[in-house]
């Protein structure tokens, strides 16, 4: 994962996560200010993907990704 700011409009938001590395993604997940888990995705091995949609409201997110060694 790359890190990067976004900018969207609160609404319906599409979230597209794929795993073009050699380590296995354990999670990718958004949180919200409070630090709750609003949207994620488990398990990604390499060069596989996924997706989801989350209705967001106006506010910050941050998206975190962890790896299994």
């Amino acid at each position: 994962m790359a890190p990067a700011t976004a900018t969207v409009p609160s609404g319906a938001v599409k979230f597209v996560v794929s795993n073009p590395g050699t380590t296995k993604t354990d999670e990718i997940e958004l949180k919200n200010e409070d630090g709750i888990i609003m949207g994620e995705r488990e398990n990604l091995a390499p060069g596989l993907g996924s997706n989801f949609t989350l209705t967001l409201q106006p506010g910050t997110y941050v998206l975190n990704c962890t790896f299994q060694n």
